[in-house]
């Protein structure tokens, strides 16, 4: 399903964002042991996030009108996953090298913290690198 669609329907409430994490954890979960393709997750924070996400929809704060919704929070409450050579803080990132294994990013790049620019401090969640 395409990262709108899963956005829209947090967005009109039909399921939380914390739903959405917990399947792509399941799949994960099962799918990675055959593929060999994660480097490193984030599912606690991540999971920590889609709860804040999801209070914050429960609230009387939150800006209901879907223009403003999808202008500023297009992809409220998506999981995503990076690519290792994408920095996304506080998560490994050896790029492949065996130079810098071990190597923690102090900050997102650009791109993720683009992802993350809307009206919420976090309104993707980076669950985890491959």
């Amino acid at each position: 399903m395409p990262a709108t669609t899963l956005a829209k329907l947090i967005r009109r409430r039909q399921i939380t964002s914390t739903e959405i994490v917990e399947l792509y954890i399941d799949r994960i979960v099962d799918v990675n042991p055959l593929v060999n393709a994660i480097v490193q997750t984030a599912f606690a924070k991540a999971l920590d996030e889609s709860n804040r996400i999801d209070e914050l929809m429960k609230s009387d704060t939150f800006e209901t009108d879907p223009r403003y919704a999808v202008e500023k929070m297009p992809f409220l409450g998506v999981p995503i996953t990076c690519k290792e050579i994408i920095f996304v803080k506080g998560l490994s990132a050896t790029a492949g090298l065996k130079s810098r294994i071990g190597h923690v990013c102090k900050e997102d790049a650009e791109v993720v913290k683009c992802m993350k620019a809307a009206e919420l401090s976090s309104s993707v969640l980076p669950i985890l690198v491959s």
